[in-house]
């Protein structure tokens, strides 16, 4: 089990574990090494760091809930009770343009408004860009009853790096999908983590 390290700001999170997007899947063949970060402060929010090493990132959308998984993205996916089929999807190009849905895979709807927002700081540089995301404590309450984010809760997590344009497409996960067909949105293959 991945241990998610309590932050005192939002900062920190780059001292985190980096956790690889490492596993290409259903025919990727990208040379690309992708990596996320996850922390948490204590009762107010979790935070993501997503770095890929793309030095020139597809990212043509600019408003959130755009199909930025058609750009180059990186993704965060959540469940804050593994053994529900549940799930919080974070979706974000280099723009900083979020795709966030809460639902059953087939069965998903927005969450976000002008109440319950994501903070996206997007960085570029000349070898590779990164999304941080700061996930507010009401965002994951409006999915979740009586969520707490303290030591030893334990969420279902995977991250992942992907493009669904034909001329860039890959897949690649941090834990590995044995499927046939491409396939992010399955619970049973999250990873665990517990906050420390």
């Amino acid at each position: 089990m991945t241990i998610i390290s309590r932050l005192e700001h939002a900062g920190e999170v780059v001292n985190c574990e980096k956790l690889p997007i490492a596993h290409k899947l259903w025919g990727t063949d990208v040379d690309m090494t992708a990596y996320g970060q996850v922390g948490y402060i204590e009762d107010r929010e979790i935070v993501v760091r997503l770095t890929a090493d793309e030095s020139d990132p597809l990212a043509v959308y600019k408003e959130d809930n755009d199909p930025v998984y058609k750009d180059s993205a990186l993704e965060f996916f959540l469940n804050f009770e593994p053994d529900n089929i549940f799930y919080i999807n974070f979706e974000v190009n280099a723009n900083g343009a979020l795709l966030c849905h809460y639902g059953k895979r087939k069965d998903r709807r927005p969450i976000l408004n002008e109440e319950r927002r994501v903070f996206v700081t997007t960085e570029r540089t000349e070898t590779e860009w990164t999304a941080t995301l700061r996930i507010p404590i009401a965002v994951i309450e409006a999915c979740f009853d009586d969520v707490k984010l303290k030591k030893g809760s334990v969420i279902s997590f995977n991250l992942y790096k992907i493009c669904e344009r034909e001329d860039n497409l890959h897949f690649i996960s941090h834990t590995f999908i044995p499927t046939e067909d491409p396939d992010f949105h399955l619970v049973q293959y999250f990873a665990r983590g517990e906050l420390e």
